[in-house]
C-alpha cells in the first residue's frame, strides 16, 4: 500500500518545464479562448495529490484543471467550495465568472486555467446561489 502512494506521489512531482506536446497548449489556450464568452461555468471537486489545482472546470466537453482566484477567506463561496473539495465526494456545481487567458503548468507539464468565480449556484436541490465577497461590496 505504501509503495502506491510513493508511486502516485512520484507521478505528481513536477520538473518545472513543460513535457507534453505544443500541441495541448494550443487546445487548451482554444477551449479558454471559446470558453472566455461565456459567463457561467461548470466545476468539479477533484482533489489530487500533487500541487496541481483541486478543481476542473469543463471547457468544450473537457474537464480541465482550474484554479479559482479572487476569493477571499471569509467569502461564503470560498468556504463551499473549499468544503466541496475536502469531501472529496463527487461534487458539481455552477458558477458565474469570468475566465483569465492566462495558462499555468503544475504537476509533469499538465495545464490549468484561472477562473474568477463570481456566484455559486447549486441549483434546486442547494443552497442556492452564493454571490462571492467582491460581488457584495
Amino acid at each position: 500500500m505504501a509503495l502506491w502512494a510513493v508511486l502516485g506521489i512520484g507521478a505528481c512531482a513536477s520538473n518545472g518545464r513543460m513535457t507534453r506536446r505544443d500541441g495541448y497548449l494550443v487546445r487548451v489556450e482554444e477551449r479558454v479562448r471559446l470558453a472566455r464568452a461565456n459567463g457561467t461555468f461548470t466545476l468539479r471537486a477533484n482533489p489530487t495529490a500533487c500541487a496541481c489545482p483541486a478543481f476542473e472546470v469543463e471547457l468544450g466537453g473537457v474537464w480541465q484543471r482550474v484554479e479559482l482566484v479572487g476569493l477571499e477567506p471569509d467569502d461564503p463561496m470560498a468556504a463551499r467550495l473549499d468544503e466541496m473539495a475536502r469531501a472529496r465526494e463527487a461534487s458539481v456545481v455552477t458558477v458565474e465568472g469570468h475566465l483569465e487567458e492566462a495558462i499555468g503548468v503544475c504537476a509533469r507539464g499538465a495545464l490549468y486555467v484561472s477562473l474568477v468565480p463570481t456566484a455559486l449556484d447549486e441549483g434546486p436541490d442547494g443552497e442556492g446561489e452564493v454571490p462571492s465577497s467582491s460581488e457584495r461590496r
